[in-house]
């Protein structure tokens, strides 16, 4: 019931933003500026990310790899017009399914992010948080 909640509200505060010419004002300035967009997507459904996917190509926005940002952020190479660079955090298993199809449908780059530590030493981020909790004010040491 909370995240249907939370998404109504981020929906609400999305379309009123766009509403009042937010999106538009930012994208103009991101292009005047020869600016670059960086998304970051943690476990994203696949109607999403395609529906971002698609609002980026039909915007005639650039698609660049990390090579490419590495490249642009040294000065080897200019800066596309209206790039976007798109990475998927925490490596999800679920991008395999939702995210995935959609990179080689369109044939664009795509970043991902795995975090391996977790594995590798058995220690999640909620295991930290358990175990620093103590330094925390009472009222948040609910864990």
């Amino acid at each position: 019931m909370i995240m249907g909640v939370k998404h109504i509200a981020f929906w609400i505060i999305g379309s009123l933003l766009i509403l009042f010419g937010h999106l538009e004002d930012a994208i103009n300035r991101m292009i005047s500026q020869n600016k670059i967009v960086s998304i970051y997507i943690h476990n994203p459904g696949k109607h999403s990310f395609a529906k971002l996917v698609k609002w980026f190509i039909k915007n005639k926005f650039t698609f660049i790899s990390t090579e490419q940002l590495i490249e642009i952020m040294k000065k080897e190479t200019p800066c596309p017009e209206r790039s976007v660079w798109l990475t998927c955090d925490d490596g999800w298993k679920e991008n395999m399914q939702n995210v995935l199809p959609v990179v080689l449908e369109y044939d664009i780059p795509l970043t991902m992010f795995i975090s391996t530590e977790p594995v590798e030493k058995g220690m999640f981020w909620w295991e930290k948080c358990k175990k620093y909790s103590k330094y925390l004010p009472k009222k948040y040491r609910s864990i």
